[in-house]
């Protein structure tokens, strides 16, 4: 399972819309509360997609509050600007992607970091 978190509600949709045309099964948070309620229960995700600028909560939060508690799980930071992308992996995301982008990039990345060994980041 792969939890999309983005607070615009139509670039959420398009991702998790890609996702699933591939065959992923996909959880969608607009905002850290929603993602972290979605952390836990059984079927915690393989993959955390999380948008880099938010309200209230950016996605270098997302990925400080998460990363400690799933230190081995696959994390990558989208954004329209690049120049977080440093501070995203340095803040513990596997992979960056900027905005926009198509759905065929998206899924590479995916696969890339589903595809890692865990500890390899």
């Amino acid at each position: 399972m792969i939890l999309v978190i983005e607070d615009e509600e139509k670039a959420r949709a398009s991702i998790a819309w890609a996702l699933e045309s591939a065959g992923h099964k996909v959880r969608q948070a607009a905002n850290l509360d929603a993602a972290l309620g979605a952390m836990d229960g059984a079927n915690p995700p393989q993959l955390i997609i999380t948008d880099v600028v938010m309200p209230e909560w950016s996605g270098l939060d997302v990925i400080s509050k998460i990363r400690p508690r799933f230190p081995s799980l696959g994390i990558i930071a989208i954004s329209g600007h690049p120049a977080f992308f440093d501070i995203a992996k340095a803040h513990g995301a596997s992979a960056a992607l900027a905005k926009p982008f198509e759905p065929e990039q998206l899924l590479s990345v995916v696969e890339e970091v589903l595809e890692r060994p865990i500890g390899s980041e």
